[in-house]
């Protein structure tokens, strides 16, 4: 599965690796592992269905760098699309 990250969203890879998966980038893991979990990582903060899976203070985290960047978060559900 291939996760990809909207151009509008302002969300680059530098941005996932220093933001999302700081701790793997800084450790050595290969830059393009760090990216696709980075971005599976995002779809599940950003989806209501991952509420249960990602530990909250993460969340909290991301989402706050996201607004950082000027953006308004909103997590999605199934029965919105």
């Amino acid at each position: 599965m291939f996760f990809a990250v909207l151009p509008e969203s302002g969300i680059s890879d530098g941005w996932i690796l220093d933001h999302v998966m700081p701790n793997m980038a800084r450790s050595g893991i290969p830059r393009q592992v760090c990216l696709v979990l980075g971005k599976a990582m995002l779809w599940r903060v950003f989806d209501s269905c991952g509420d249960d899976l990602v530990p909250s203070e993460q969340c909290i985290q991301i989402f706050q760098r996201y607004e950082d960047m000027g953006h308004c978060y909103q997590k999605y559900s199934y029965s919105d699309s």
